[in-house]
């Protein structure tokens, strides 16, 4: 069983957990779970090694056998991607429906970037406040209702209780029912754990506070970006909104962290 699958420049990696259950003079459970380079000469024979180490009842060979099989069917999984379309064929979908109109939408990753202090948190709050209840306020519209999770790797559960109580008062509400969960692990660490858990509570969208945090380190780069938007749309949720900082010191303070990756991979 593979997951947390990441393609770097040179390699893939992930994690690997290999689970026996019924295998005769074994007790179910665990003999395997680490990462494993998928593309690596040397790390698929180091894990075989373990396996045959902790369940001697396959051979060395055997093992090696299937530890090259799984990696070579998760590599084939990962290199054909989505089948081919006819492009001529089938009709032109709608635009996605708005969420909050003009700001965000369904089925859509946006990314709200800007420099320290300008408010970015507040307004994701403002913004999560208006989709739980669904209230339109503010020269805002909108449409329905949705269950949010405030994903905080910067502030702490009270200081965004806080800022729920104020927005709440504003808008004469009581303290909207936003779900919360501090991010200790970059997001490509915690995602099949978020995921899970996004689908066990029905969430449908998901506010990152911010993704300097929830990428790991050096957000600027290629890998740091296409990591983390990959790991989010893998999430069974309909829509997000990441906060990102603006550089002031870099030719491209206009994107976010001054890189066109952060700019183009919302799109």
């Amino acid at each position: 069983m593979f997951s947390r699958v990441v393609e770097h420049r040179d390699s893939i990696d992930g994690l690997l957990r290999v689970l026996l259950v019924g295998f005769p003079g074994h007790d179910d459970g665990d003999i395997f779970n680490d990462r494993i380079v998928l593309t690596g000469i040397r790390s698929r024979p180091a894990v075989a090694r373990d396996c045959q180490r902790r369940c001697p009842g396959l051979s060395l060979s055997e093992w090696l056998d299937l530890v090259d099989e799984a990696c070579l069917v998760v590599r084939k999984v990962l290199e054909d991607g989505e089948p081919l379309s006819d492009l001529s064929q089938g009709e032109i979908e709608a635009d996605p429906a708005w969420l909050v109109e003009p700001l965000l939408r369904h089925e859509e990753h946006a990314v709200l970037f800007g420099n320290g202090g300008t408010g970015k948190s507040t307004l994701a709050i403002a913004l999560a406040t208006l989709l739980t209840t669904g209230r339109s306020d503010w020269g805002l519209t909108v449409c329905g209702t949705e269950r949010v999770l405030y994903l905080d790797y910067e502030d702490g559960e009270n200081n965004i209780k806080r800022h729920l109580d104020r927005v709440a008062l504003g808008l004469g509400v009581a303290r909207p029912a936003v779900y919360y969960k501090r991010g200790d692990a970059g997001m490509v660490s915690i995602g099949e754990a978020l995921a899970r858990q996004c689908g066990e509570l029905g969430i449908t969208g998901l506010i990152i506070d911010s993704a300097a945090l929830a990428c790991g380190s050096e957000p600027e780069t290629a890998d740091a970006a296409t990591g983390f938007f990959r790991t989010v749309r893998a999430l069974p949720i309909d829509w997000s909104l990441t906060i990102a900082h603006q550089p002031k010191d870099k030719e491209r303070a206009d994107q976010p962290f001054g890189s066109s990756f952060w700019w183009n991979a919302p799109k």
